[in-house]
């Protein structure tokens, strides 16, 4: 007849657990289990405890769980055998202390008759036990494998970002003349009467590739991180269609197409169609940029 153990919970999601461990007791989330463990960290079928008459002893099993199951604070490979008492862990957090039966009693001797009791293994409350028969159990914290780190709070969808930006070569028709940095653009002057006056804007980037200058075209000109657009941001924050530009002779104006982080002008969100002075500041997420006027 195989010998009994027993297996109980004191606190956590499992407090109240008792259990008889006879030939085998199953621990896992699904209801067949002997021990049901109501946990996502727990595989559905996550451990067993099981009794090998060979050898006389019951052995602690991992049923290849994705989180693991602890025997006194150390994750277990296979089987581990399983002593007089033990903390055995599901997934790293849910505890389950194992209480194994009296395998060993100790021998009668001629100092002690055999009709007299013999000592048990375990000592009662206050009791000195010799060293050879001292069982610690020390249940560590162990960090949780991957699979169970926390995730990072979702922060509201309408939160701001600011994320690093590389510099990411642009098409050769929008990247202007090599290695020229932008200069300050004189304001626009009356011209006198007779004389025809040329306006051409630029887009120039504060925070973006150096200070990359971009000269908008007559019509539109869309602003994203599509490559076919006029005014290409290579950025995870830009939507692939975000904004417009628009020229029309010596008026620019600029519209949000709906982007994820949208467009601001001078600080403020852009709502509709607005028009944008020479000098303004205009904000893409967080690429930052101005518009600059030059007469020719």
């Amino acid at each position: 007849m195989a010998p009994t153990a027993k297996l109980f919970a004191k606190y956590g999601r499992l407090a109240g657990t008792q259990v008889t461990v006879a030939n085998e007791v199953t621990i896992g989330r699904n209801e067949s289990n002997t021990v049901v463990v109501p946990s996502r960290a727990a595989s559905g079928d996550h451990a067993r405890i099981v009794y090998e008459a060979s050898e006389d002893l019951f052995f602690l099993e991992d049923l290849g769980s994705l989180n693991g199951t602890w025997l006194d604070g150390v994750p277990i490979e296979g089987r581990e055998k399983l002593g007089r008492l033990h903390v055995i862990s599901i997934a790293g957090r849910h505890d389950l202390i194992y209480q194994g039966p009296q395998l060993e009693a100790a021998a009668p001797t001629a100092a002690q008759p055999a009709s007299q009791p013999v000592a048990q293994p375990v000592s009662q409350a206050g009791e000195e036990r010799p060293e050879r028969e001292r069982t610690v159990v020390q249940q560590q914290a162990v960090p949780l494998p991957a699979a169970l780190a926390q995730q990072p709070e979702r922060r509201p969808e309408g939160e701001r970002t600011r994320i690093g930006h590389e510099a990411v070569p642009l098409p050769a028709a929008l990247a202007g003349p090599p290695e020229q940095a932008p200069t300050p653009m004189p304001p626009a002057t009356a011209q006198p009467v007779g004389q025809t006056s040329a306006a051409h804007f630029y887009v120039v980037f504060t925070n973006y590739q150096s200070g990359l200058r971009l000269e908008l075209a007559a019509g539109d000109n869309v602003v994203g991180r599509g490559p076919s657009n006029q005014v290409q941001i290579d950025s995870p924050e830009i939507s692939r269609r975000h904004a417009v530009l628009t020229v029309r002779g010596t008026t620019v104006t600029l519209r949000d197409e709906g982007s994820h982080n949208s467009t601001f002008l001078d600080g403020v969100q852009v709502d509709g169609e607005v028009e944008v002075s020479p000098g303004a500041i205009l904000r893409f997420g967080t690429i930052e940029a101005q518009l600059v006027r030059v007469d020719r």
